[in-house]
């Protein structure tokens, strides 16, 4: 059996950190994949036994968190919550947001490096063996918002497609479909 222990925040302590580690997850046909997003950028890979089969580690650059992107996240909280005047931003956004993988084992980590042309997140992506084949920009994670509004997945890759759902900006919801091409 797998257990992990991580810092819990208390939603009645007087500082909250607006990025809190909280442990992100992933499955495959054979794997189970566990990241805590922090400074250190690591997947571990589990057998369906609980197992340790591998770390995966990459180096990455720190992305600022920007008085812009603060005033940004705060608008984005429900008018009056009790929250926003205790909400603390650390210096940098975490490692990685979230961590899933397809049906052949291929890992994608969404960064917290957004692309500027699309304005999706970028995924590093690595092979069934933990090696990093690559990066795209796929999805719009966005993990203070499934922190405080509990929303749900917003990327699946599934059959060589991707399936994002985003939130546009006049609150509507759309799932976007793309085509992975593998060279």
């Amino acid at each position: 059996m797998l257990s992990f222990k991580f810092p819990i925040q208390r939603m009645g302590a007087a500082k909250i950190n607006a990025y809190q580690t909280n442990p992100t997850g992933s499955f495959a046909s054979d794997k189970v994949y566990v990241g805590l997003p922090g400074r250190d950028y690591e997947i571990l890979v589990f057998d369906l036994e609980g197992s340790l089969l591998r770390k995966i580690r990459k180096e990455y650059a720190p992305i600022a968190v920007t008085a812009d992107f603060r005033e940004r996240a705060l608008a984005q909280l429900p008018q009056g919550s009790p929250v926003a005047g205790r909400l603390e931003f650390p210096d940098h956004k975490p490692s990685f947001q979230y961590i899933f993988a397809d049906e052949k084992g291929r890992i994608f980590v969404s960064t917290s490096e957004v692309d500027k042309a699309s304005g999706q997140d970028i995924c590093d992506v690595f092979n069934a063996s933990g090696i990093f084949i690559g990066r795209a920009a796929v999805g719009y994670y966005d993990l203070l918002r499934v922190f405080w509004e509990g929303a749900s997945l917003d990327v699946v890759a599934k059959n060589g497609r991707f399936y994002v759902l985003h939130e546009k900006e006049n609150g509507y919801r759309e799932i976007v479909v793309s085509k992975a091409v593998w060279r």
